[in-house]
């Protein structure tokens, strides 16, 4: 807006709008650095309309995004539509992206155009498909191929209501108990706390991961969960409280062997690329290690089946 010398009374309205309108009115003074993956995808796609553009094109704008953050956001683009405005989405969100849309074009993995129509005939077609063409089903898909009657069900929720329409549900719930709560412990946090400048991210946090454990950390975007995970890998230093590894404190622990036990893949990948091919950059840990010797390469390419 700057650049188009809009006034600056106009400008500050329309910046109000924008930054209610994705609920990121905190995040005004922010550093985008600071920022989380869902947050700064927020504030890309406001910088994107915050001209009133007559197109809009949305590639994927929610991959980063927590489930209420993704249902705000189709919301929004489903107001954008009331404005007139042609709205191109790529999306892989199917579930999400059906209500919204009037037309669907399906792409094939070789780049083809297998399908082109609206959006009834575009479920038909994905219904009465097979999964040859590797497209990535959705539940609400999935669900409605093994109905008997032609039903065309665009969401979670219209599932969920036929579900309890046709097929009522009967029984007790069970407690989930931890059944790994005997295994060894392997990282204990106590009291562990964590601010960027005086914005505290998270406070007097306690956290047991015991061998076997596959654990999930969820919360809505900017909750602190990247930033906690880099804490318990001693990538954040200034942080309050003891976190042990195998019974000892990760501060007194050396880093090369702290991290021979211990591996990251962050969010956005490029941040931890260091070499310039991948067969390097795969290779880069076990070289470090002492695995990776040109006597012992070929050996090693055992590790790209994983893949």
């Amino acid at each position: 807006m700057e650049n188009l010398g809009i006034e600056r009374d106009k400008m500050e309205k329309r910046l109000k709008e924008l930054l209610d309108m994705f609920n990121i009115k905190e995040l005004r003074t922010r550093e985008l650095n600071k920022l989380s993956g869902g947050e700064k995808q927020k504030v890309a796609m406001a910088s994107a309309i915050a001209l009133n553009p007559e197109m809009i094109i949305f590639d994927e704008p929610t991959a980063n995004m927590d489930p209420q953050s993704t249902v705000d956001t189709f919301s929004i683009v489903n107001k954008l539509k009331e404005d007139y405005k042609t709205i191109i989405i790529v999306e892989h969100k199917v579930d999400e992206v059906l209500p919204i849309v009037d037309f669907i074009h399906i792409l094939s993995n070789d780049g083809n155009c297998i399908f082109s129509g609206t959006k009834k005939e575009g479920l038909k077609f994905l219904i009465n498909t097979d999964n040859n063409l590797q497209i990535n089903m959705s539940e609400s898909i999935n669900y409605s191929k093994g109905l008997k009657e032609e039903v065309f069900l665009y969401n979670r929720e219209e599932v969920l209501e036929h579900i309890i329409e046709k097929l009522p549900l009967n029984g007790n719930s069970n407690n989930l108990k931890n059944t790994n709560c005997n295994t060894n412990l392997i990282v204990e946090a106590k009291n562990i706390g964590f601010s960027y400048n005086k914005h505290k991210i998270f406070n007097n946090l306690n956290l047991e991961i015991r061998e076997g454990d596959s654990l999930a950390i969820i919360g809505h975007n900017g909750a602190g969960k990247s930033t906690l995970f880099n804490t318990l890998l001693g990538l954040n230093k200034r942080y309050e409280g003891k976190i042990n590894f195998l019974g000892k404190d990760i501060k007194k622990i050396k880093k090369g062997k702290f991290w021979e036990r211990v591996g990251i893949s962050f969010q956005n990948p490029e941040l931890q690329f260091i070499t310039l091919t991948v067969y390097d950059e795969i290779g880069l840990g076990l070289k470090k290690i002492q695995l990776f010797k040109k006597g012992k390469r070929e050996n090693n390419l055992r590790i790209f089946r994983y893949f």
